[in-house]
């Protein structure tokens, strides 16, 4: 799990547009758990952290 955050912490610093996320532990404890819910198993892939933040953006 503490891997699976640095990483979405990376992703999201190396998107100009999305570096300002990285800075919200909740949102990337949000992150992490919508891709443990989509992708069981799965890895935090750069595409799958801009699906969880388009999904979760637009329920907020």
């Amino acid at each position: 799990m503490r891997k699976r955050l640095g990483t979405i912490v990376g992703h999201l610093k190396a998107q100009q547009s999305m570096a300002h996320l990285a800075r919200s532990d909740d949102l990337v404890n949000d992150i992490s758990d919508w891709i443990a819910q989509h992708y069981p198993g799965g890895s935090a892939t750069l595409r799958r952290v801009k699906e969880a933040v388009n999904d979760l953006s637009s329920r907020r």
